[in-house]
């Protein structure tokens, strides 16, 4: 059976969860942001003012030929994700997006400059 997921390989929305947080605003929202994000594959990003935790850990039903092996009985959450809003077609202009400890440190740098963290690991 075809899909319109089929045009998507690897299925990219099938490799993570994201999920909306609220927005740091304390020296300790910060600080629990980078131990967060001192752990393997987690990231965040700002979207339209709202930011979001990234955790990349693929689905368990993903197929090994980057297919759905439960697609038609497949979670609401996939089936109502559409492809003209998904990451390969759609418009995901991220304002942040930061992948790394250092990235997220060095923007809460600009921010708030007088506030001091331990630099990440070298």
């Amino acid at each position: 059976m075809s899909s319109p997921c089929d045009a998507c390989k690897p299925a990219v929305c099938c490799g993570y969860v994201s999920m909306e947080i609220d927005e740091p605003k304390t020296r300790e929202d910060f600080e629990y942001n980078l131990w967060m994000i001192a752990h393997r594959k987690v990231s965040f990003y700002i979207d339209e003012q709202k930011w979001h935790i990234n955790f990349n850990s693929p689905c368990q039903f993903l197929g090994k030929d980057q297919k759905c092996k439960i697609y038609d009985k497949r979670f609401s959450v996939c089936r109502n994700h559409k492809t003209d809003a998904c990451e390969v077609t759609g418009d995901y202009d991220f304002t942040e997006y930061f992948k790394t400890y250092d990235e997220l440190l060095n923007y809460i740098k600009k921010k708030h400059p007088r506030w001091r963290f331990s630099k990440g690991p070298k």
